[in-house]
């Protein structure tokens, strides 16, 4: 026995309509290919809509329109965050809706760094740089992701290593 004759017995559908078993049949693999066709008309939407990366950024003016694009915003932030020592940008993402521009920067940062002053100087300075240099009329936002902390010369010592300490100190029991 089938499942759809014993979603049939239990809907009682020859008894309802007074039908044969040909017509439910029919009405069931209907049913069928109809989800089927829903369901991947929902998956070429979602395919053919998704979020991508934006290619850059319209700039409005009196007698036209300036844009710069995404490759040239890179380049800006990269110059921008060069001037912050413990800060090395490893990737750069350019999304806008409207007037609204949403940057989302991943950097590398220095191990002993303090991040809420860090994330706070970076943003202020991206933010106005942008707006001055570029014209941005509405203020951008700015997401920083740290992708990894860097261990660097210029750093301070770290803690001692396992071959600074006296072995009798450094056994666990």
């Amino acid at each position: 026995m089938t499942c759809y004759d014993k979603i049939a017995r239990t809907w009682k559908m020859p008894e309802w309509l007074g039908v044969g078993e040909d017509f439910q049949d029919g009405f069931f693999a209907g049913i069928a290919l109809f989800l089927v066709l829903f369901l991947l008309l929902v998956l070429i939407k979602r395919v053919a809509l998704r979020k991508r990366g934006t290619v850059g950024i319209a700039v409005g003016g009196g007698m036209g329109e300036l844009f710069i694009t995404t490759s040239a915003v890179r380049e800006f932030v990269a110059r921008l965050l060069g001037e912050f020592d413990a800060v090395h940008l490893r990737a750069f993402k350019l999304v806008t809706r409207g007037k609204k521009v949403t940057l989302t920067l991943e950097i590398s940062v220095a191990a002993r760094t303090g991040l809420p002053p860090l994330r706070d100087a970076i943003q202020e300075r991206v933010i106005t740089e942008m707006e001055e240099k570029l014209g941005l009329s509405a203020p951008p936002k700015v997401n920083l992701k740290i992708r990894s902390f860097q261990v660097s010369d210029t750093s301070p010592p770290s803690e001692p290593a396992m071959t600074d300490v006296d072995p009798e100190l450094a056994t666990v029991d």
